[in-house]
Order: structure tokens, then C-alpha cells, then sequence
């Protein structure tokens, strides 16, 4: 029988495949497919055609994707017959996942029906434990339906109540005490809506009745969240705080100024004082964001800063978890205007633009660290069934990161990759506006690493929690913009996209913004991360501080959903995984980059005085500015790249008035105010300050070259200012002419904005720039250091049109250089940062400074110590304690000394040649020495004596961080593996690289990696086997190293040019995906050897031609440089990270101390 039934089904698919399925009736071709099998299983009622049947259904319908209305229709039945028994339910939950055509109330019901169907059908202990499970869905569906639909969660509890009591269930007494709680909820609703309908029979009897206006006007804004309708009953006759404050509910907070904040807070804070209990939580609620919203702009630590954040915390614990967010109130933290309104812009101040070349750009938003909760909620249904989404639990982001304001569009994957992978394949729309598609993991991978060396910063793919925590930006709800289903507005998805036929990536940007002004984080493309994907990764519970997914998998994350998906795959936490090479039209990606460390330095000037400032990292910039720009003058051109080859300190305000009266004994200023810009000085009292400053602190304090100064202005930015090119922003980032100004030049002012500020503003009054430094633009005029030239062009050879290194400016002239702009001057365009002034030849008071400090100024220091070695230290090595040192010589003796006081211990004897490398355990309890004679020798650091002797053809030697494992290279390109302590062979690996001339492993014992040859090779631990190898030079890898979070690997290569000199070369490579990160050249006939610091923020890096230098990591920017004696390959670092030791070829070494 069930042949034939399947002989009917196929003959059936196949006369449906060849009909029009948009006119089909889905009824009459259920019946004529199924309807003869389906009235047998009536028929007979035996449960196993029943389970059979919905099975054969539920299958059938995978393939009716073209018919929507037949597939929901069989998929229902597939239900209903799934339900019958329990082999079926399986099926019947399956059908329900699958039936797109099932609202979200209807989906609740029919799992509560597989729930009861399960409890009436199972027996014995069976039963039991299915009627708990159902209790317990009936109880979870109930509170989530108290607040909105009372009626239908006391409908549940009703059902739960005979079948815990048929268990004898604890839970009795809950579901009672649930359903006295509704009622008297249904009571005070009640006498609510009453009140609400007395009130508008007062006020339709009599308009003018104050009284039930205002009353009216606090329900709907307070107990019913709905500030909109609020807004409706507003009139002119109402007192004036409704009618200044009650406009701006409807507002969202981004638009607010510190003082509104504070003023509407102090509203909420008043009304909550007169309100019911639930409008009390509201207008408290709605206070905390106020107040939030100030304390994001406020950034100083002054008394009104500290009384607000008391406010916040009083708040929060009146609150507890009362927190009212509905998505009715649409200006909260989550607040998007209706479509047809313009969409906020992101702050300006805190993007980050690039210039990708040939016109190209991509604008990156600022993404602040917090905390959020990561995954769906059990009583979310639309959540896939395997359980991905959860458990919902809490996620730390500890720092800020940039990422893309919209995915990575054609013109911009054009630009940096020179390819076009979506080329004249199907399902796609070509356009520049419009995603790269057909993406692969790798190539999302290779963009960002082709990125990261392009413009010497790091990018890199999201991981999966900072996806979702930007896409959230703050909302707990399903999606940035809520709970429902407005989901039009802000996505291109199946309805919009697929549905009526454009199956393609959109034009990006063209939907609204979520709050945190990211665009298509709701549809469009699915986005890579840089995670692997495991469906009960949320579930171990582990990593809830910058988690980085699973260390392994087959599959990676996808997110955001796309044009081709429903509204479900679209929320805020739906998860999504594909084989990480497999390209799909719709699979995008768009990127993240860190902060750069933010590092700063105080210096105090006496009579508690002190000075902030902030560290500006090295890089390249344009300076000047292009022949585009209408307001530039001459002496702005032409526009050159420039390199600032090192880091250093920066004044995070223009001097004040109080720092100069501290450190020169007077005050010169026109416009008194301890915390004002110094001003009314000359360029030669400012050097006498920074003179003076020097003395004091004992740095070297100077004025900024000009250079340094707009390369610090513009803090990574190609714009006319900081902040964009849009001048008239520039009234919320510096003090400039305007409205306020009562002394204006030539008469003129800007009447269309008022900072409140006649003349000079106390420093940091407005927004810095993304560098953090304040009043960049305007205020005072800042003096640099360099003689001023009329234009880049007549400045000394080799410094003008082209590429500079470090400049200074003209060796001699008459006038020296002003930068920034000033509060008297009028229109944004005199205070651009590449605007230029002279020198009046007197005293003014527009004119004042700020200070630089080289950051590698006094901070590594080097003290030579003896060994006694002859020919030369070639192998160091630090106990993890750093009680005790060891050194290896070309004499082929090692020696171990106590590293407090530098007395030896031991001279260890016993190799014929010369050390390659030295290794202590992580007890300490053994030191490894390999040497040239092809033997490792591991001895005991207590008393001298020899514990094993191996055969090893060794040069590199390395423990594992749990101390079991003993790695050694092979001049053979081989990998040997010894276990600890009684180092019985274990494994011979063959590395396929030359010699392997340095091991190390992985913190997280996952790899370990062997440099030999042109090679890194890369051995996976959990199987001992070769995973690949990473071609690193041409000529020979000198030693690698991980990280301390085992996240990047460090390669020191040394390679030779095409009948030239060898180059030195550092190599990074992100070891979560084998891809080179970015690469540092260190120098011509120089060979590299680095190893990281214990904080893993910085490498040191060290030559044989004495050359020591500190990097920060991952981005490779020196930090601070010395020099030494001619070195080996003999360097590291003591676990207090305050120092390294290097070995020198005269058999000395250098201990130096480090920069903090």
C-alpha cells in the first residue's frame, strides 16, 4: 500500500513541477497527491502510519519551495498527524520550524500542543517527567504574556493547574498565587482605564479643562509609554515645562545637549514623584537615560559630572530590574525615526574615514566597550530548534573598536583586491554602492589583511560577540528597533527583496541606521565572523569577556540574515554557518579595526598642577591641502605624504593658564581663567616654558614640529577637519567666531550658532578628535616649532611634493608657524587642519601652545654585564619567576646565574660546540640547552647535574606551557617531541621546511610552530601532525614566536633582495586563520630576532647589528628605540615586563629597561 501511495506521490510531483504553481490550488493538489494515503492512515489510526505518513509529509514538502501555499499546507498536516504519537512528535516539531506561513502566536500554541501531546501519550516515569516539561512551557509562555495579553497567560495557567495537580507538583501553589496576582493586575487595569475614560468625558465636555489634559497627557506618556500620543493633546494653554519638555519625548536622546539632559531628567525625576506605581518606573526610566545619555557626553571629571553619575547609580537600584523599555516608547536607547524622516548621522568625531584610492572611501563608526546579553531567550520560538541562540547570557566588550558604518561594497573590495568575484555570475547586481557577494571566508580574510598593510592599521573580521553587540547597540529587544516586525525599514529581505524578484545584494545604506549608525545589520548579505560555529558553544559558559568562538570547527559564523531570508533569520541574535570556502551570492562581510593602546603620561608641575597628555602613534598622513579645496590658501600646497616615524607624547589641551602660572611664576593673558589657554605670549616664552617643563619633570618637553602637529590634528582622517569636511559642525568641536563673540574680526561673525563663549573657552569645552585631543580646531592659535615657509614647495630639498620623513621645516627664516585657528576668527574654514599663520611680530592674545614629549625619551636604558662566555652570548633564557638566568656561549658552556644579583651558579659543561638555544621549564625545575654538536642536554638549575643527554640534530628547543612536552628542531626539517620529565621520544614530525632553526608553542596547546628554511610550519598538537606551512622568506625564518593569548605568531625572517643586500623582516600572522596580518621591515644586512612581552601589547625586537627596539602588536609601531653592543640571536624577557636581556658577540649582555 505505502508503494503505491509513493507511486502516487512522485507521479503527482512530477505533474506539479511541469504546472504553473502561482495558480495552483493548494487544497485540490494536497488531495490529489495525498489524499488517497492520508484517508487510509484515518482509516486505520495505527501509530505507525501516523509518525510515517507525517514523516513522508514533512520530507515532501522540502522540496515544494516553489509552491508556498502547498508546502504550508502540507507542512500543517505533517503536524497534525505528527502529533498523534510519540514517534511523530519529533516531526511535528520539526513542521512547525519549517512553516514560514505560521504567525509567532500560532507557533507558540502548537509547541504547547507537541508539549501535551507528549504528556498524554508517554507512560510510567515518562509521563511524569513530559507533564513537568509542559507545566513548566506553560508556566515560561504565561509570564511572558502577563504584561501585554493578561487574559490569554491566565488561559495558561487555568491548563497548567490540573495537570500539576494531577503530578502533585510543588508548582500548585505558584500557579495560584500567578493567578490571584493577574487578577488584582486586571483590577488596577481596570480602575485605570476608568480614570482614563473620566478623564476624556471631563475634557470633551469642556476643552479647556486643565486638569484632565494634564492628567491625560501622564497616561498616555507615563502608564501607556506612548509619548507620541501625548504630544497630540499638547496646547498652548498648558504650563510652560509641558510645553517645552513634553515636545522632546518624542526626540531621540542623540539630538540632546549635556544641559537638556539634565533638564529633562530633572523633569522624568518630578513626575515620578506624583505618579502610580507604573508610571513611576517609567518616568524613572526614562530619567536614567537622560542621564546616561549626559554622562556619554560629559567627558570630565568635575563635581557635575560626579553628581550625575550619583543620579545614575540611585536610579539603577531604585529600578533593580524594573527598567521599563517597551518598544512602544520609540526614543529610548533604541529610538530609529519613522522611515520617511531623515535618519541621524553617527557623531562625527567618533569615525575613522579611509582612503582606499581611486576616489574610493570606507567610513568606519566608533563602537563603544560595554556589556550586553548575547543570544535569543527561551521564550523567543522563532530561534532555531538546536538550541544555537542559547542559553541568553551576559557579555563583556572591554574595549572600543571601529567598525564599518555599511558591509563592503564592489567599489571598495575593487579597490583594494583588484578582483570582482560576483562577475557575470547569477543573482547578483553589480554596481559600486552595491555588497561584494560571492565571498568566501578566506577572501573576507585576505581584504582585511590587504587593508591592514596597506594602511599600517589592523583590520580584521568581527568576532561573533562584537557582531552582535553592534548590532544591538544597546537594545535587548529581537531587533535594534524593537520587538515588531517593522522590519522593512531597516532590511532588505525576502518580502522586499526575493519575493518580488530581485534576488541580489542592495545598494548598502539605503534602509535606516541602527542606533549606532551601522546600516544592513538586518538583511541585505550575511555577514562572516571570525568565528568557527558550534551550536552549543553558548551553552559551555565559558568566555564571557571578548569571546573568540570555538578553537575549532568545520564551519564559521554568518550573521545579519539577507534579501533571501524571512524576518526571523534577520534578528539581532539568529545565527547562521557555512563551510568558510564556499562562495555564495548573497555572503558579504563588512570589517572591524582595534584602537591603536591608548596610552597616556601625566606630568606634575607643582602646586598641584599637572599635565595630560596622550600618546600619538607613528604613521603616514597627506599633508597640506589638495587644489580641490576652494578654501585653501597657497601656502597649503602642495599636498605631500609625510611620515612621523615615531611615536610621541602630545598635550591632550592647549596650556592653560594654571600650568603656566606654575611652572614661569606669572600669567600674561588678556582673558583670565586658571583652566583658559594661556595666551598673549611669544614662540620664544613657550620654548622658555617647554625649557623650564624639561627641567622640572626631567623629560625632553618641545614645542610640536608642524608636522607632528596636523598629522595629530587630523588623527587618521583625509578631511578638511577632524571631523568630516561639513564646516558647519564646527561649533560642537572648537571656539570660533560666532554668535557669542562680541569682539569679532573685521566685523564678521557666524550668527547661525552660539557656543555660549565671548572669548577664549576653558580647554576641553567641546568634542575631541579621534586621537582625543581637545580644541584642535579653534580657541587659540597654537605655536609649532618650525620656521614658516610661504609654501610646501620652497621648503629644504626632498621635503616638498613628496614623500618627507620627519620634517622640520626651513632651516632659518623670519616668522615661525601658527596652527589650529582661534576664537576670533570668523567661518569654519580658518580653523581646517591644514590652515597656516604667521607670526604678527608681537604679543597677542589669539596666540598660545601645547607641548610634545618624545615617547621614547629617557624610557629604555641598557647596563652591560660580563659572562665570562668566549665567543660571544648566543642563547638567553629567563626562569617563568625570573629568579634565575641562563646563558649559552659559542664556547659551548652554559651558565646560570641568579638574576637579582647577577652572581653564577653554575657553569654547566658537557656540549662539544657552540649553544643554538637555552629553555627553562615552566617550574624551573630544568633548563634544555641544544647545541651545534646535534645534542640537547637538559640539566637540573639547583645543582648543576645533568638529567638526560637526547640525540636531537637539535637548534631550537622549547617546553609546552603545562610543562609535559619537550619540542626540539631538526636540521633535518624535522620535529622532535620528548615528554617531561623522563623525555622518552614521543614523535619525529616532519615539518617539510629547511632546518628548523627555532620552536615554540602555543600558550593554549593547540600548535606548535617550527621556523626553518623560508618556512613557518605548523604542527597541530591534538593530532601531532603537520597542518600547513606558512611561507615566510626567501631565504631563511631566524625565529617565531606566539603571543601570549596565542592569537598571532611572530615570524623574524631575514631575506635577500635580487642581487642586493639581505632585509630584515618581522611577520605577523593571525593565528586563528594561518593569514599574514602585516610585516615590518627592519632594516638592510640586519637579521631580526623578537619575542613578545608577558602583556603581549609589545614585541621587543632585536639585531645582531645591536639595534633594540620596542613595538607595540599587533600593529608594529615603534615605541622606543636604542642601540647596543653587535648582537646575536640571544634575546628576552623578564616576566615582570619591565626589562629584556640580550646577548653580544664580545661575550657581554645588555639588560635593558623598558618604557611602562
Amino acid at each position: 500500500m505505502q508503494r503505491v501511495a509513493a507511486g502516487i506521490l512522485l507521479g503527482g510531483m512530477a505533474f506539479l513541477f511541469m504546472s504553473s504553481w502561482a495558480k495552483a490550488d493548494a487544497k485540490a493538489d494536497y488531495e490529489a497527491i495525498f489524499g488517497p494515503e492520508a484517508r487510509r492512515v484515518d482509516a486505520t489510526r495505527e501509530t505507525e502510519d501516523d509518525a510515517a505518513f507525517a514523516e513522508k509529509l514533512y520530507e515532501s514538502s522540502q522540496r515544494l519551495s516553489d509552491s508556498p501555499e502547498l508546502k504550508a499546507l502540507v507542512l500543517d498536516k505533517a503536524f497534525q498527524y505528527g502529533i498523534r504519537n510519540l514517534a511523530g512528535l519529533d516531526t511535528a516539531e520539526r513542521a512547525i520550524r519549517r512553516n514560514r506561513s505560521v504567525d509567532s502566536d500560532e507557533k507558540i500554541v502548537r509547541d504547547l500542543k507537541v508539549e501535551e501531546a507528549r504528556f498524554r501519550l508517554s507512560s510510567g516515569k515518562e509521563k511524569i517527567e513530559a507533564g513537568e516539561r509542559y507545566v513548566q512551557a506553560l508556566l515560561d509562555w504565561a509570564q511572558a504574556y502577563a504584561s501585554q495579553k493578561p487574559e490569554r497567560a491566565d488561559e495558561l495557567l487555568a491548563t497548567a493547574l490540573p495537570v500539576a495537580t494531577s503530578l502533585r507538583s510543588t508548582q500548585v501553589k505558584e500557579i495560584l498565587d500567578r493567578r490571584r496576582a493577574l487578577a488584582q493586575a486586571r483590577s488596577a487595569q481596570l480602575a485605570r482605564e476608568a480614570r482614563f475614560k473620566m478623564l476624556q468625558t471631563r475634557l470633551a465636555k469642556d476643552p479647556a479643562d486643565e486638569s484632565a489634559r494634564r492628567g491625560l497627557i501622564l497616561y498616555h506618556l507615563l502608564e501607556r509609554n506612548d509619548p507620541a500620543q501625548a504630544n497630540k493633546l499638547l496646547t498652548k494653554d498648558l504650563d510652560e515645562t509641558f510645553r517645552t519638555y513634553l515636545p522632546m519625548t518624542v526626540q531621540p536622546p542623540t539630538t540632546f545637549t549635556e544641559n537638556l539632559c539634565l533638564e529633562l531628567g530633572g523633569w522624568y525625576e518630578s513626575l515620578a514623584q506624583s505618579a502610580t506605581t507604573e508610571g513611576k518606573a517609567t518616568a524613572l526610566s526614562r530619567a536614567l537615560d537622560c542621564y546616561r545619555r549626559y554622562a556619554s557626553l560629559h567627558r570630565r571629571q568635575d563635581a557635575e559630572g560626579l553628581k550625575v553619575q550619583l543620579s545614575v547609580e540611585k536610579l539603577e537600584k531604585a529600578l533593580g530590574k524594573g527598567y521599563v523599555r517597551p518598544p512602544t516608547l520609540r526614543w529610548s536607547s533604541h529610538y530609529r525615526p519613522p522611515p520617511t524622516q531623515a535618519s541621524p548621522v553617527p557623531d562625527s568625531s567618533k569615525t575613522l574615514t579611509l582612503d582606499l584610492g581611486k576616489g574610493v572611501t570606507m567610513k568606519l563608526v566608533l563602537i563603544p566597550a560595554g556589556k550586553f546579553l548575547m543570544g535569543s531567550p527561551k521564550e523567543d520560538k522563532d530561534q532555531d530548534g538546536d538550541g544555537r541562540e542559547t542559553p541568553q547570557h551576559e557579555v563583556t566588550i572591554s574595549s572600543p573598536f571601529y567598525m564599518g558604518v555599511t558591509e563592503v561594497t564592489q567599489a571598495q573590495w575593487k579597490a583594494v583586491m583588484e578582483t570582482e568575484p560576483w562577475k557575470g555570475r547569477e543573482y547578483t547586481r553589480e554596481g559600486n554602492e552595491n555588497p561584494a557577494g560571492y565571498i568566501t571566508f578566506p577572501g573576507a580574510i585576505a581584504f582585511c589583511s590587504a587593508l591592514s598593510r596597506r594602511t599600517g592599521r589592523v583590520f580584521r573580521l568581527p568576532t561573533e560577540a562584537e557582531w552582535e553587540y553592534a548590532c544591538r547597540a544597546g537594545t535587548a529587544t529581537r531587533y535594534s528597533f524593537g520587538n515588531d516586525s517593522e522590519v522593512g525599514a531597516y532590511a532588505w529581505y525576502d518580502r522586499n527583496a526575493r519575493n518580488v524578484g530581485e534576488r541580489y545584494g542592495h545598494r548598502v545604506a539605503t534602509k535606516a541606521p541602527n542606533p549606532w549608525g551601522l546600516y544592513d545589520m538586518h538583511g541585505n548579505m550575511w555577514e562572516w565572523c571570525g568565528d568557527w560555529y558550534d551550536p552549543k558553544y553558548y551553552a559551555t559558559g565559558a568566555n564571557v569577556t571578548d569571546p573568540t568562538g570555538p578553537l575549532t570547527g568545520e564551519t564559521r559564523v554568518l550573521r545579519s540574515g539577507s534579501f533571501y531570508n524571512g524576518e526571523r533569520s534577520c534578528r539581532s541574535a539568529c545565527r547562521h554557518r557555512v563551510a568558510p570556502d564556499v562562495p555564495v551570492n548573497d555572503h558579504g562581510f563588512r570589517i572591524v579595526a582595534p584602537l591603536p593602546d591608548e596610552r597616556t603620561l601625566t606630568l606634575d608641575l607643582g602646586k598641584d598642577v599637572t599635565m595630560k597628555l596622550v600618546l600619538i602613534p607613528p604613521g603616514k598622513f597627506l599633508m597640506g591641502s589638495p587644489d580641490s579645496d576652494k578654501d585653501a590658501c597657497d601656502d597649503e600646497k602642495p599636498q605631500h605624504e609625510v611620515t612621523i616615524s615615531k611615536p610621541f607624547y602630545m598635550g591632550v589641551y592647549e596650556v592653560t593658564q594654571a600650568q603656566y602660572e606654575a611652572m614661569m611664576g606669572k600669567n600674561p593673558s588678556e582673558f583670565k581663567g586658571r583652566d583658559r589657554p594661556v595666551e598673549n605670549l611669544s614662540w620664544q616664552d613657550a620654548v622658555k616654558f617647554c625649557k623650564e617643563m624639561s627641567a622640572k619633570t626631567g623629560k625632553t618637553v618641545r614645542l610640536p614640529t608642524e608636522a607632528e602637529w596636523e598629522y595629530a590634528c587630523r588623527a587618521g582622517t583625509t578631511t578638511r577637519f577632524s571631523f568630516g569636511d561639513d564646516g558647519a559642525d564646527l561649533h560642537q568641536f572648537g571656539n570660533y567666531c560666532d554668535r557669542s563673540c562680541t569682539f569679532p574680526w573685521r566685523g564678521k561673525k557666524d550668527a547661525a550658532h552660539s557656543d555660549g563663549h565671548d572669548r577664549t573657552a576653558p580647554v576641553g569645552s567641546f568634542k575631541p578628535n579621534p586621537f582625543g585631543l581637545y580644541d584642535m580646531h579653534g580657541n587659540v592659535w597654537e605655536w609649532c616649532s618650525d620656521w614658516y615657509a610661504e609654501s610646501y614647495a620652497k621648503l629644504p630639498a626632498g621635503e616638498a611634493g613628496g614623500k618627507t620623513v620627519d620634517p622640520t621645516g626651513p632651516t632659518s627664516g623670519t616668522k615661525r608657524v601658527l596652527r589650529s585657528g582661534c576664537w576670533h576668527m570668523v567661518g569654519p574654514s580658518m580653523c581646517r587642519s591644514a590652515v597656516r599663520r604667521t607670526n604678527p611680530g608681537y604679543n597677542c592674545y589669539q596666540e598660545g601652545f601645547r607641548v610634545v614629549v618624545d615617547a621614547s625619551d629617557g624610557s629604555v636604558t641598557g647596563s652591560v654585564r660580563s659572562t665570562g662566555h668566549s665567543g660571544g652570548v648566543s642563547a638567553v633564557a629567563v626562569s617563568r619567576d625570573g629568579r634565575l638566568l641562563a646563558t649559552g656561549g659559542g664556547d659551548g658552556r652554559v651558565m646560570i646565574w641568579d638574576a637579582a644579583s647577577w652572581k653564577r651558579l653554575h657553569m654547566l659543561e658537557g656540549h662539544r660546540k657552540g649553544i643554538e638555544g637555552v629553555a627553562f621549564s615552566p617550574d624551573g625545575g630544568h633548563l634544555a640547552s641544544a647545541g651545534r654538536d646535534e645534542d640537547v642536554i637538559v640539566w637540573d638549575p639547583a645543582t648543576g647535574k645533568r638529567v638526560a643527554q637526547l640525540q636531537a640534530r637539535s637548534s631550537g628547543v622549547a617546553y609546552s606551557h603545562d610543562g609535559k612536552l619537550l619540542a626540539s628542531g631538526d636540521y633535518g626539517g624535522k620535529v622532535r617531541l620528548w615528554g617531561a620529565p623522563d623525555y622518552k621520544p614521543l614523535e619525529v614530525i616532519d615539518a617539510q621546511s629547511g632546518d628548523i632553526q627555532w620552536v615554540d608553542f602555543s600558550r593554549d596547546g593547540r600548535w606548535l610552530a617550527g621556523g626553518g628554511g623560508a618556512r613557518c610550519a605548523i604542527i597541530d598538537m591534538s593530532s601531532r601532525k603537520l597542518a600547513r606551512v606558512l611561507p615566510a622568506s626567501n631565504w631563511f625564518v631566524m625565529r617565531v614566536e606566539f603571543s601570549p593569548d596565542s592569537r598571532y605568531l611572530a615570524a623574524a625572517t631575514s631575506e635577500s633582495s635580487a642581487g642586493g643586500p639581505r632585509l630584515g623582516k618581522l611577520i605577523f600572522y593571525d593565528a586563528r586563520y594561518w593569514t599574514e596580518l602585516r610585516f615590518l621591515r627592519t632594516g638592510l644586512e640586519e637579521t631580526p630576532y623578537a619575542t613578545f612581552l608577558p602583556d603581549g601589547k609589545r614585541v621587543v625586537l632585536w639585531s645582531h647589528l645591536g639595534r633594540f627596539r620596542v613595538l607595540s602588536s599587533p600593529d608594529l609601531r615603534t615605541v622606543a628605540t636604542m642601540s647596543g653592543k653587535s648582537g646575536s640571536p640571544a634575546v628576552a624577557v623578564f616576566p615582570d615586563g619591565r626589562r629584556a636581556i640580550t646577548g653580544a658577540e664580545d661575550g657581554t649582555v645588555t639588560v635593558w629597561r623598558l618604557p611602562e
